[in-house]
């Protein structure tokens, strides 16, 4: 703090500098106008001076320093800065040294040398934890949605930076209250052609490639949370935060039908055929839903805890839980084919392109792989950091496997 100011910092061995200035209560404020400069301390002396330029980064206006590459031990640093080059304030402080790497999109990136074979090809850390991470229907790129900033976009495997959602214009912004699109609700039309992105009272459709908004689509009282898109690309089911599910017609942007839970809705997919969505809840129970007919759907008793995730192959149901246990069940005749526990917590989980593998991420930061058919362990990969943090999100590209945790680190791992 520095007087009613507060200033946030990034310090990586690269030699970037990031820094955020924010109000005493914490509010973004704008970075328009602000600039000063950064000071190195070594032994109580200055070594070093390099200014602060206002950039974009994924989190939001913010300002930057490049100076020569810094070590791994904390820095002492001191920004002086200045609004409208006048000074506004300034504050001392020491900072750890992140891991140095090519910053682009928002994020650190790190990809192994190619005599290195252990370990994931390429990661990526971004400034928040990873929400989550949607293959392109080419899966030649993955989508990442973190707790703050806009969704990006990164090819695969290599993680090279393609593109950043755009923010609404700036007047739309302040007519709902907001100051940038956030990744809630992410959804992938399957076709790739488009996107949706949630917002607090809308559902915001961005054309692909180049990510730009051109629309918006209904959501549920109080917004949504979570999207799917069906495979004729026709629907979108919608959960929002109190428990009602919300199925939209895209082609007429209208709502089709509302479901009334009662019970949080914690992940939720569309079978191959388009017309039937399978939900997990959180008071665990799977319930499935046919849409082209009036039927109130089927619920299923899976779990006495709650269920975290669920995706289909092959016409079946394969959800995990708190519990620490996956389950397959047969959607036609609502029966467990195959169980498996696991070692902690499931908190994500997906199934291959060839429908013959599951991916499974757990709160201790482990993934272990399983048959998709028989629900046996096939491998484990260990988890992405020291803290292991949890496993948020995970997807499968044409050769690779990715992984977001909730300390925002990204892992792109060899298929």
């Amino acid at each position: 703090m520095a007087g009613d100011h507060h200033l946030e910092a990034l310090a990586f061995t690269d030699g970037r500098i990031l820094a955020y200035v924010s109000s005493f209560t914490r509010d973004a404020l704008p970075h328009r106008g602000l600039g000063g400069t950064v000071s190195i301390y070594e032994d109580e002396e200055i070594v070093r001076v390099a200014p602060l330029q206002v950039v974009e980064t994924l989190t939001g206006p913010g300002l930057e320093a490049r100076v020569q590459p810094l070590g791994p031990d904390p820095v002492l640093l001191e920004f002086s800065i200045t609004q409208d080059t006048r000074d506004f304030f300034s504050i001392e402080f020491q900072l750890p040294v992140a891991a140095g790497g090519r910053r682009a999109g928002g994020a650190v990136r790190n990809c192994r040398a190619p005599s290195e074979t252990t370990g994931p090809l390429c990661t990526l850390d971004f400034d928040s934890g990873v929400v989550s991470i949607l293959a392109s229907p080419a899966r030649d790129a993955v989508v990442v949605s973190t707790g703050k900033g806009r969704p990006s976009l990164w090819a695969m495997p290599t993680t090279q930076y393609r593109d950043r959602f755009r923010d609404l214009p700036d007047a739309v912004l302040r007519e709902i209250g907001l100051s940038t699109v956030t990744g809630a609700a992410l959804a992938i039309r399957p076709d790739g052609r488009e996107a949706v992105v949630g917002m607090v009272d809308r559902l915001v459709r961005y054309v692909l490639p180049g990510a730009a908004p051109y629309s918006f689509l209904p959501v549920p009282q109080g917004g949504a949370v979570l999207a799917a898109w069906s495979a004729d690309a026709r629907r979108i089911l919608l959960a929002g935060s109190d428990g009602d599910l919300l199925l939209v017609n895209v082609v007429k942007a209208q709502p089709v039908r509302d479901i009334a839970l009662g019970v949080s809705v914690t992940s939720m997919t569309f079978t191959s055929e388009g017309r039937t969505a399978v939900v997990a809840r959180s008071d665990g129970t799977l319930s499935i839903f046919d849409f082209l007919t009036a039927d109130p759907g089927q619920d299923i008793p899976v779990s006495t805890l709650p269920l975290t995730a669920v995706q289909t192959a092959a016409g079946a149901a394969i959800v995990g839980g708190e519990d620490a246990k996956v389950r397959r069940w047969d959607l036609a005749t609502a029966r467990e084919e195959a169980a498996a526990d696991v070692p902690s917590a499931i908190t994500a989980l997906a199934v291959s392109p060839d429908l013959g593998e599951v991916a499974v991420g757990m709160e201790n930061g482990v993934v272990v792989l399983l048959d998709a058919a028989t629900l046996g362990q096939r491998g484990q990969l260990p988890a992405q950091s020291e803290a292991a943090a949890p496993i948020r999100a995970i997807s499968w590209t044409g050769t690779a496997l990715v992984v977001g945790d909730e300390s925002g680190r990204v892992s792109v791992w060899a298929r």
